[in-house]
């Protein structure tokens, strides 16, 4: 059984094109909120709000999500990098 439950906040921490499938919806750093989960043979899917997923299922791996807690920093390579942009008022 999942710990994952809809309205969740996952992490994604690998967003590579799958073999099959060709381009991964999701990038590694993005977050995104769980619309609802499903457990197949091959383990657990989510299903992603806003995100469409071109599989039998049409879910993500949960395998390449990490559940986070709001409030929480994150640190590590999976969050972009983002630069400081000077703006004139």
């Amino acid at each position: 059984m999942s710990d994952w439950q809809p309205g969740d906040l996952a992490l994604c921490i690998d967003g590579s094109d799958h073999p099959n499938l060709g381009a991964s919806p999701v990038k590694s750093g993005s977050i995104h909120t769980v619309e609802g989960v499903i457990e197949t043979r091959s383990g657990i899917g989510l299903f992603l709000v806003g995100v469409s997923v071109p599989s039998i299922t049409g879910a993500c791996r949960a395998s390449r999500f990490v559940k986070i807690t709001p409030g929480t920093e994150i640190k590590g390579r999976e969050v972009e990098k983002h630069r400081p942009v000077k703006v004139d008022a």
